[in-house]
Protein backbone atom coordinates (compact mmCIF):
# COMPACT_ATOMS: atom_id res chain seq x y z
CA UNK A 1 0.00 0.00 0.00
CA UNK A 2 1.14 3.59 -0.90
CA UNK A 3 1.09 5.62 2.13
CA UNK A 4 1.60 8.96 0.68
CA UNK A 5 -0.97 8.25 -1.36
CA UNK A 6 -3.46 7.17 1.66
CA UNK A 7 -2.17 10.47 3.36
CA UNK A 8 -3.29 12.43 0.42
CA UNK A 9 -6.46 11.13 0.44
CA UNK A 10 -6.85 11.17 4.03
CA UNK A 11 -5.68 15.01 4.00
CA UNK A 12 -8.34 15.63 1.51
CA UNK A 13 -11.26 13.83 3.36
CA UNK A 14 -9.84 16.37 6.85
CA UNK A 15 -10.26 19.73 4.57
CA UNK A 16 -13.36 18.16 3.46
CA UNK A 17 -14.33 17.40 6.97
CA UNK A 18 -13.78 21.10 7.91
CA UNK A 19 -15.50 22.87 5.31
CA UNK A 20 -18.61 20.79 6.12
CA UNK A 21 -18.26 21.59 9.66
CA UNK A 22 -18.44 25.12 9.04
CA UNK A 23 -21.20 24.65 6.39
CA UNK A 24 -22.96 22.92 9.01
CA UNK A 25 -22.10 25.45 11.45
CA UNK A 26 -22.85 28.92 10.01
CA UNK A 27 -25.89 27.59 8.50
CA UNK A 28 -27.13 26.44 11.96
CA UNK A 29 -26.72 30.26 12.87
CA UNK A 30 -28.14 31.46 9.41
CA UNK A 31 -31.02 29.42 9.05
CA UNK A 32 -34.51 30.88 8.20
CA UNK A 33 -37.92 29.02 7.40
CA UNK A 34 -39.97 26.43 8.33
CA UNK A 35 -39.19 24.85 11.51
CA UNK A 36 -35.88 26.61 11.78
CA UNK A 37 -35.07 25.86 15.20
CA UNK A 38 -35.14 22.07 14.66
CA UNK A 39 -33.67 22.25 12.00
CA UNK A 40 -30.99 24.26 12.89
CA UNK A 41 -30.80 21.80 16.22
CA UNK A 42 -29.86 19.28 13.53
CA UNK A 43 -27.29 21.22 11.84
CA UNK A 44 -25.29 22.12 15.03
CA UNK A 45 -25.43 18.03 15.86
CA UNK A 46 -23.86 17.15 12.23
CA UNK A 47 -21.26 20.31 12.91
CA UNK A 48 -20.40 18.83 15.89
CA UNK A 49 -19.83 15.44 14.32
CA UNK A 50 -18.20 16.65 11.44
CA UNK A 51 -15.30 18.18 13.52
CA UNK A 52 -14.91 14.65 15.30
CA UNK A 53 -14.37 13.22 12.20
CA UNK A 54 -11.54 16.00 11.02
CA UNK A 55 -9.92 14.81 14.74
CA UNK A 56 -10.36 11.18 13.35
CA UNK A 57 -8.89 11.69 10.38
CA UNK A 58 -6.39 14.22 11.65
CA UNK A 59 -5.29 10.79 14.21
CA UNK A 60 -5.05 8.69 11.68
CA UNK A 61 -2.75 10.73 9.24
CA UNK A 62 -0.61 11.13 12.16
CA UNK A 63 -0.53 7.58 12.96
CA UNK A 64 0.67 7.36 9.52
CA UNK A 65 3.76 9.84 9.59
CA UNK A 66 2.07 12.68 8.09
CA UNK A 67 0.97 16.20 8.61
CA UNK A 68 -2.80 16.93 8.13
CA UNK A 69 -2.90 20.19 6.08
CA UNK A 70 -1.67 22.51 8.59
CA UNK A 71 -3.43 25.85 6.76
CA UNK A 72 -7.29 26.27 6.06
CA UNK A 73 -6.83 28.21 3.04
CA UNK A 74 -5.83 25.09 1.43
CA UNK A 75 -8.82 23.40 2.57
CA UNK A 76 -11.56 24.42 -0.76
CA UNK A 77 -8.50 23.46 -3.12
CA UNK A 78 -7.64 20.10 -1.79
CA UNK A 79 -10.99 19.01 -0.85
CA UNK A 80 -13.12 17.31 -3.62
CA UNK A 81 -16.20 18.44 -2.07
CA UNK A 82 -17.80 22.16 -3.00
CA UNK A 83 -18.40 24.69 0.02
CA UNK A 84 -22.11 26.27 0.01
CA UNK A 85 -21.81 29.30 0.97
CA UNK A 86 -25.51 29.63 3.04
CA UNK A 87 -25.73 32.88 1.26
CA UNK A 88 -29.56 32.11 0.74
CA UNK A 89 -30.32 30.40 4.55
CA UNK A 90 -33.81 29.24 3.81
CA UNK A 91 -34.39 26.04 5.42
CA UNK A 92 -34.90 24.09 1.90
CA UNK A 93 -31.74 24.94 0.15
CA UNK A 94 -29.71 24.37 3.30
CA UNK A 95 -30.87 21.46 3.33
CA UNK A 96 -30.26 20.88 -0.32
CA UNK A 97 -26.69 22.15 0.15
CA UNK A 98 -26.30 19.75 3.02
CA UNK A 99 -27.24 16.60 1.09
CA UNK A 100 -24.84 17.67 -1.40
CA UNK A 101 -22.09 17.65 0.27
CA UNK A 102 -22.89 14.05 2.26
CA UNK A 103 -23.35 12.76 -1.20
CA UNK A 104 -19.41 14.12 -1.98
CA UNK A 105 -18.06 12.71 1.43
CA UNK A 106 -19.28 9.44 0.05
CA UNK A 107 -17.30 9.52 -2.84
CA UNK A 108 -13.98 10.65 -0.69
CA UNK A 109 -14.56 7.99 2.14
CA UNK A 110 -15.21 5.41 -0.80
CA UNK A 111 -12.17 6.14 -2.82
CA UNK A 112 -10.78 5.52 0.83
CA UNK A 113 -12.56 2.33 1.33
CA UNK A 114 -11.46 0.75 -1.99
CA UNK A 115 -7.64 1.60 -1.53
CA UNK A 116 -7.10 0.07 2.11
CA UNK A 117 -10.28 -2.66 2.27
CA UNK A 118 -8.21 -5.81 3.10
CA UNK A 119 -4.55 -3.92 2.57
CA UNK A 120 -3.85 -2.42 5.89
CA UNK A 121 -2.39 -5.33 8.32
CA UNK A 122 -0.94 -2.76 10.87
CA UNK A 123 -4.15 -2.76 12.40
CA UNK A 124 -6.19 -5.20 14.54
CA UNK A 125 -8.58 -7.66 12.77
CA UNK A 126 -11.20 -7.79 15.38
CA UNK A 127 -14.27 -7.11 13.90
CA UNK A 128 -18.52 -6.42 15.11
CA UNK A 129 -20.57 -9.18 14.50
CA UNK A 130 -22.97 -7.65 12.13
CA UNK A 131 -19.84 -6.73 10.50
CA UNK A 132 -18.94 -10.97 10.27
CA UNK A 133 -22.51 -11.75 9.29
CA UNK A 134 -22.73 -9.42 6.36
CA UNK A 135 -19.07 -10.18 5.37
CA UNK A 136 -20.09 -14.32 5.71
CA UNK A 137 -22.74 -13.72 3.04
CA UNK A 138 -20.69 -11.70 0.49
CA UNK A 139 -21.42 -8.57 1.59
CA UNK A 140 -20.00 -5.25 3.02
CA UNK A 141 -20.15 -4.72 6.52
CA UNK A 142 -23.30 -3.34 7.83
CA UNK A 143 -23.72 0.07 8.82
CA UNK A 144 -23.76 0.57 12.87
CA UNK A 145 -25.75 2.73 13.20
CA UNK A 146 -26.22 6.72 11.70
CA UNK A 147 -26.81 7.63 7.82
CA UNK A 148 -25.38 5.76 4.75
CA UNK A 149 -22.60 8.63 4.57
CA UNK A 150 -21.48 7.97 8.00
CA UNK A 151 -21.54 4.80 7.79
CA UNK A 152 -19.08 4.76 4.28
CA UNK A 153 -16.54 7.61 6.49
CA UNK A 154 -16.34 4.85 9.40
CA UNK A 155 -15.68 1.85 7.17
CA UNK A 156 -12.86 3.82 5.41
CA UNK A 157 -11.28 5.03 9.12
CA UNK A 158 -11.80 1.83 10.22
CA UNK A 159 -10.34 -0.04 6.90
CA UNK A 160 -7.26 2.13 7.16
CA UNK A 161 -6.97 1.35 10.80
CA UNK A 162 -8.51 4.28 12.71
CA UNK A 163 -9.96 4.33 16.03
CA UNK A 164 -13.44 4.52 15.29
CA UNK A 165 -16.67 5.61 17.64
CA UNK A 166 -20.42 5.20 16.91
CA UNK A 167 -21.68 8.49 16.00
CA UNK A 168 -25.64 9.37 16.18
CA UNK A 169 -26.71 10.62 12.88
CA UNK A 170 -29.98 11.49 11.65
CA UNK A 171 -29.98 13.24 8.23
CA UNK A 172 -33.18 12.14 7.06
CA UNK A 173 -34.69 12.91 10.23
CA UNK A 174 -33.51 16.67 9.68
CA UNK A 175 -34.88 16.17 5.97
CA UNK A 176 -38.33 14.94 6.89
CA UNK A 177 -39.03 17.66 9.47
CA UNK A 178 -37.99 20.28 6.89
CA UNK A 179 -39.88 19.04 4.32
Amino acid sequence: MDVEELIRLLNRAYASEWLAYHQYWLGAKLIKGPMKDAVAAELTLHATEELSHAVLVADRILQLGGTPVTNPKDWPALSPCAYDAPDDPYVGVLLDQNIAGEQCAISVYKELVDLTREKDRSRPTSRSPSSSRSRARGGPPEPEGGSRPHAVAREALRASGAAVVSLPLSHRAAGERAG
